[in-house]
Parts: structure tokens; C-alpha cells; sequence
């Protein structure tokens, strides 16, 4: 073997060892028992995350078996036509048991959390993100024609719940700007949330967007839709704001730039 050859050999595997591993988080629950957090930066995939996580779980239970328990994840990707998006970036959280549970405890988690393997390719991200783009920018088209009656199919029961059809036309146009023609809209991004906090369990999508119309110089927001059993995406919240060229040109560039962040636009 050449020498730089023989050299180079040596130093890949240091150098392969050398690359930053994810700062990987643990919190006890109990006895044998953690939460495992991590952020990655470049990737939404579920199971890289999981990934990133077993050597952690392999080292607290020290050559104990590792039961994999219920996961929660926040995942956002910019999508197609973007401009300006963040990365893609995700923040799982792994619950982990040490050794052999009990067998109803095993079955219960099986259930609740399908293992790394099958996360990958059954990510939602994958397989309905262009889906939750395609809803959004129909549904914010139809309200922005006063279609109520196709925004209302779109609704989510519990939104249904608070909004009866006689009553839906009134809130959908409630606030709305005289905006003039859209010249372009798109979404930013989209958000993934597995069973989050505070809200019943299920699986939630943010989509957040961007337009740009005839009379306004910001208009942004979100759409947040929840899978129902059937596997149907429905509008659970929605929310958007904007600024009117008038008031937009009171506001100095900063002014302007701090109300962009502010509302996350």
C-alpha cells in the first residue's frame, strides 16, 4: 500500500470518531426507568433520533435489556417553494426501561410506540407532508373566496363543536383585511406533533405560511390540522395576521424586521 495510503487508513477511523455526536439528555422517571431527549439539526426522522438515543439508553442500563416506551417528537421540514425556511430539525423525546417488563407492561408499550425500524419508514413527515402543504393552500384559497361551505367540510369535530354552520360564515370572515388580490402564498414549514401536552393524544400538523396581497405588506400565519381515526386530516386552529401598507409605512425598517418576528413570520 502506498504510504499517504497506509497513513489515511489509520486516520479514518480517529477522524470517524472524532465527529460531534448529538448532546443526548436522560431524566429518571423511577426506578430503572429515564427520559431521553435529543435535537438533531439535520434530519426529521423519527428514527434517527431513536437512533441517536440507544447508545445513552445501552449505558444506563448496563447490559440490561432496553424496553422502548412511549415517544413524543416535534419535527419541521421547509417545504418545496420555501423561501428562507430553517433546516430540517427534530426533537424526540424517548421514555426507556431497564430490563424485562412485566408481559401486560410490554404488550401496553409495543402499542403505544412503534420501534425504530418501522419509524423511518412510516414517518408521517414522509408520507403526508406534501398531503398537509396541498390542504393548507386549498383551504386558505376557499376561505378566501367566502367558500364557507368547503372550509366547514374541512373542519375538525371539536371546531365544528364551537362553530355551527350558521354561525361559520360570520367567524371565517371576522378580522378579515381588505387585502386585494394574493399574489403568491407559501408554506414555510411544517411542524410535527405526536401526542403532545395539554391536548388529547393524537397526531397534530402546524403548517405554517406566508402571503403576499395587492393592499398588504405582511400577511402570515398558521393552520393547525389533527388525523382522525380514518387517517383524514382536519382543521383544528388556524390563526393569521397582518400589516396594511399605511401602517407599514409609519415603521421604520427595524420596526418592520421586530414585528416580523414577532409574529413569526
Amino acid at each position: 500500500m502506498h504510504p499517504r495510503l497506509a497513513l489515511l487508513a489509520c486516520l479514518l477511523p480517529a477522524f470517524a470518531h472524532a465527529q460531534p455526536q448529538p448532546a443526548v439528555t436522560s431524566r429518571p422517571l423511577g426506578p430503572d426507568q429515564y427520559e431521553l431527549s435529543v435535537r438533531l439539526q439535520d434530519t426529521a426522522e423519527v428514527a434517527r433520533g431513536q437512533a441517536a438515543v440507544r447508545p445513552m439508553a445501552e449505558q444506563l442500563c448496563a447490559g440490561r435489556a432496553v424496553d422502548w416506551g412511549r415517544y413524543t417528537f416535534e419535527s419541521q421540514a421547509p417545504m418545496e417553494g420555501g423561501q428562507g425556511g430553517r433546516p430540517p430539525s427534530l426533537l424526540l423525546r424517548q421514555q426507556v426501561r431497564c430490563g424485562t417488563p412485566p408481559p401486560e407492561q410490554a404488550d401496553a408499550a409495543a402499542a403505544a410506540s412503534p420501534p425504530a425500524s418501522a419509524a423511518g419508514s412510516g414517518s408521517p413527515l414522509l408520507r403526508d407532508g406534501k398531503l398537509i402543504e396541498r390542504l393548507t393552500l386549498q383551504y386558505l384559497q376557499a376561505k378566501d373566496a367566502g367558500r364557507h361551505e368547503q372550509t366547514y367540510a374541512l373542519l375538525d369535530p371539536a371546531m365544528k363543536r364551537d362553530n355551527p354552520p350558521s354561525r361559520w360564515a360570520v367567524v371565517a370572515g371576522r378580522g378579515r383585511p381588505d387585502a386585494g388580490a394574493l399574489q403568491e402564498r407559501v408554506i414555510r414549514k411544517i411542524s410535527w406533533y405526536d401526542n403532545p401536552p395539554s391536548a388529547p393524544p393524537g397526531l397534530y400538523v402546524a403548517a405554517d405560511f406566508e402571503s403576499r396581497f395587492e393592499k398588504l405588506a405582511l400577511h402570515c400565519g398558521f393552520v393547525i390540522w389533527h388525523r382522525q381515526p380514518d387517517g383524514a386530516f382536519l382543521v383544528l386552529r388556524e390563526e393569521s395576521n397582518h400589516v396594511d401598507l399605511e401602517t407599514a409605512s409609519k415603521m421604520t425598517p427595524q420596526q418592520m424586521a421586530d414585528t416580523r418576528r414577532a409574529l413569526r413570520c
